[in-house]
């Protein structure tokens, strides 16, 4: 079974590349919890212009980082991702959130 996260992520905002040889990626700051961040641990994520539109990247999360944007405030995650091709081309998963205001599929496990 494979945990599957889909994330809007317009023009790439916040995603790096961190070592082109390995094709690993980062990607920041998503507001995520940390039961959320241990199931998507080995899973794959898939960052979306909208939900409408497949995936234009996504690979295998490789690990996550938590930072905190202010004192006191609930961490967000830094994805490191392994970027692959298959990744990418991939719908929005219908059984996760996909109302109008969704902005994450939440977990979705196949």
């Amino acid at each position: 079974m494979t945990a599957r996260l889909h994330l809007i992520c317009r023009d790439a905002q916040g995603v790096t590349c961190v070592d082109p040889k390995e094709a690993l990626y980062e990607s920041a700051a998503w507001a995520l919890t940390s039961d959320e961040i241990a199931s998507l641990t080995g899973g794959r994520l898939h960052l979306h212009q909208t939900k409408a539109e497949p995936s234009y990247f996504g690979g295998t999360v490789m690990g996550a980082v938590a930072v905190a944007d202010e004192p006191g405030a609930s961490p967000r995650y830094v994805l490191t991702v392994k970027a692959d091709r298959d990744a990418k081309g991939v719908q929005w998963n219908e059984r996760g959130h996909s109302h109008g205001m969704a902005w994450s599929s939440g977990i979705v496990v196949d």
